[in-house]
């Protein structure tokens, strides 16, 4: 039994959406439930994330630091 051109295409398109759907639903996901919540990716990547964040957090620290001194010694001329 030989499938028709017409059903091989339907096969080719039902096959793209649900690729497609599936995406979205993966993307959306990682936007609203992984990146609010602060989770980390799994493997050298999610290694790599977390170093650089925590690098992010020490660097923000020192900053708001830094910028506290300077407004603590304004107020005190």
């Amino acid at each position: 039994m030989e499938i028709s051109t017409r059903e091989k295409t339907l096969q080719i398109v039902s096959r793209y959406v649900i690729i497609t759907l599936s995406i979205s639903i993966m993307t959306i996901g990682v936007y609203f439930f992984k990146f609010p919540n602060n989770f980390v990716f799994g493997g050298v990547t999610g290694g790599a994330d977390a170093a650089s964040s925590e690098a992010a957090s020490s660097e923000a620290a020192s900053s708001e630091a830094a910028a506290s001194e300077v407004a603590s010694s304004a107020a005190a001329q």
